[in-house]
């Protein structure tokens, strides 16, 4: 098996990759259209139709007239456990502070929307200080912008700067002005929020008004209320997805290649052994059978320690991407199930990918390795079992003092003349 020197290398760059994968997994998860705050308690939202511009997927709705909003709206009323019908008037409003608007960073883009009071109902919202806006004039302001109740305001709208007093605070982005002002600013709809009954089912109520609104709208409920979020958080976070799944995709893809070479290289080390086992009769399956159970061994742990660190990580990368401009401010990390399963199978998945090349190889060591790649170890000899006059040293000549053999002197030539 793999010692643990040996498998330390691989175990650490498969949890790096993990840890990428995982985190990326979390994030993408957590990347779905987020059901706005303000329709959180609405069961079942009716939306008004596409705008027909099939090529922009973040073209706003096509609102409904204020006279087709009140038909609508009465006929609603009607279906079986609705104990509610909203109209969510949304238009174009922003405060400003002394007399500048407030600075804008990590801001939401709801933030700079205006609402009639009734909308409050939707998500749920109560007053914090002061009371609600009764007639023109009066507006109820989020308390983070710090305007105190019975102060004077300017907002600006599409009809322009107005001045309004402020009458009361509420823990929730946008401005939220009487019913009656709201219609004369917004006076088209683009959804109807539904408020039910505890014991009314929301899918019931949603197919109901399906059949009363027809083709003119569709009835939302759940995580399809997510739709009606605004267009730019969006775009962003579209723009957020396929930047994710670009990280994920890459860091799997190079995690493979490298836990391949770091396997690659413990096979490599590991000839001299591998030959041993053939030469006392290990098949080649069975040495790939077991260079993969290291890599199993290997990517399980290294799965599991990746997946704590990657989940620990996510929280910190998502507020980078707030930062970074690839996800709305409303983005926030949800440990959902499916990526951490993700996440525990990527660990032995990449090792035993990682693994398949370097288990080939190691299946065609053959028995004579062992002997071709024996190593004896060579060491000069002690200076205490070395004999007077010897050179430690391993390479060294013996001593000049060392006696040399005779050599025999060569025979005087012989005389011509002697024969």
């Amino acid at each position: 098996m793999l010692s643990v020197r040996r498998s330390v290398s691989a175990f650490v760059l498969v949890a790096v990759g993990v840890a990428l994968v995982a985190a990326a997994t979390l994030l993408l998860a957590s990347g779905r259209p987020r059901v706005p705050d303000r329709l959180a308690y609405a069961a079942v939202v009716v939306q008004s139709p596409e705008a027909g511009a099939p090529a922009d997927s973040f073209a706003p709705t096509r609102p409904w007239s204020a006279a087709r909003a009140a038909e609508l709206t009465s006929r609603l009323t009607e279906v079986p456990g609705v104990t509610a019908v909203v109209p969510d008037r949304t238009f174009y409003a922003q405060a400003l502070v002394d007399g500048r608007p407030p600075p804008t960073d990590g801001q939401r883009e709801d933030a700079h929307q205006g609402h009639g009071w009734s909308s409050t109902r939707l998500g749920g919202f109560r007053l914090t200080a002061g009371q609600p806006p009764r007639q023109a004039g009066e507006v109820v302001v989020d308390r983070a912008l710090g305007l105190p109740p019975g102060g004077p305001v300017t907002l600006l709208t599409a009809a322009g700067p107005q001045s309004y007093t402020v009458t009361g605070l509420v823990d929730a982005p946008g401005v939220y002005v009487a019913d009656e002002v709201a219609a004369a600013l917004a006076p088209g709809v683009r959804a109807i929020g539904l408020l039910i009954a505890p014991d009314a089912d929301a899918e019931d109520v949603a197919a109901a008004a399906r059949g009363v609104v027809g083709g003119d709208g569709r009835a939302l409920t759940a995580d399809g209320r997510g739709a009606l979020e605004p267009r730019g958080d969006a775009r962003t976070r579209w723009i957020g997805m396929q930047v994710l799944t670009a990280t994920a995709a890459l860091a799997g893809f190079v995690t493979v290649f490298v836990v391949a070479s770091a396997f690659a290289f413990t096979v490599a080390q590991r000839r001299r052994e591998l030959g041993l086992l053939r030469a006392v009769g290990a098949t080649g399956r069975q040495v790939r059978r077991m260079v993969y159970v290291e890599a199993l061994v290997v990517g399980v742990t290294a799965g599991l320690a990746g997946l704590l660190v990657g989940a620990g990580l996510a929280p910190v990368l998502d507020r980078l991407l707030v930062d970074a401009g690839f996800q709305p401010a409303t983005f926030r990390v949800r440990y959902e199930p499916w990526p951490v399963a993700v996440s525990l199978a990527a660990g032995p998945v990449i090792a035993l990918l990682a693994v398949w090349s370097a288990s080939r190889r190691a299946a065609r060591v053959r028995p004579l390795e062992a002997l071709r790649a024996a190593a004896v170890e060579q060491r000069p000899i002690g200076r205490l079992r070395s004999p007077p006059g010897h050179c430690s040293s391993r390479w060294g000549p013996p001593s000049a003092s060392v006696p040399r053999p005779p050599t025999t002197p060569a025979a005087p030539p012989r005389s011509p003349s002697t024969r």
